[in-house]
């Protein structure tokens, strides 16, 4: 039986998604400039280390040509499981 073809959606819908990942990756890095160093703030800032992690992974595939990546998966990475079609920066 073959493997399914992900859907790797169009041009404009892999750019939007880009687009919005690099939006909140700015804002995550604006908010992390100003936290003081406290213990507290080291694990808020690990846990957002990881989420620029993977927002920034989304980002490289789609400017990077990774046309294969699938684009539920890079919805799932920047809005998460449950909302699809997410925020928009405006």
């Amino acid at each position: 039986m073959p493997k399914p073809t992900p859907n790797t959606g169009s041009a404009a819908a892999r750019k939007r998604i880009a687009a919005q990942a690099t939006y909140e990756i700015e804002a995550i890095t604006r908010t992390l400039r100003r936290l003081e160093d406290t213990d507290l703030n080291w694990l808020l800032m690990r846990g957002l280390f990881l989420r620029i992690e993977a927002l920034n992974s989304v980002a490289m595939s789609v400017v990077g040509g990774d046309d294969g990546r699938a684009l539920d998966d890079m919805e799932e990475a920047v809005y998460g499981a449950s909302v699809r079609g997410g925020f928009t920066h405006e």
